[in-house]
């Protein structure tokens, strides 16, 4: 997975060391619960969906949001918020240049 999605790897790490600064404990759990590759994988995509269909601030709640804005003024949380868009919101966001 490296090799195909560097990107995403290293923004994996990002967000683990985020977590790690706010909750050592939470980012042990955090790490026990990533995604394997096996046949639990699609029932793990498919409850994180459902549980972030309305963006990454909803899906972590106020307090998490509060400690997260604190550590980089909410820009982590605007990442997230923009991967969690709808592809036709996150493709018109490109083309407006309201994204890297």
């Amino acid at each position: 997975m490296g090799m195909l999605m560097p990107d995403a790897v290293a923004e994996v790490g990002h967000l683990l060391a985020v977590v790690e600064a706010l909750d050592p404990r939470a980012a042990q759990e955090l790490r026990g619960g990533l995604p394997r590759c096996d046949s639990t994988f699609g029932l793990g995509l498919a409850f994180f969906l459902a549980a972030t269909a309305n963006g990454a601030r909803a899906w972590l709640g106020p307090k998490r949001c509060r400690l997260l804005e604190r550590l980089d003024g909410g820009a982590l949380l605007d990442d997230l918020d923009l991967a969690l868009a709808p592809r036709p919101r996150r493709t018109a966001d490109r083309r407006e240049g309201r994204c890297p």
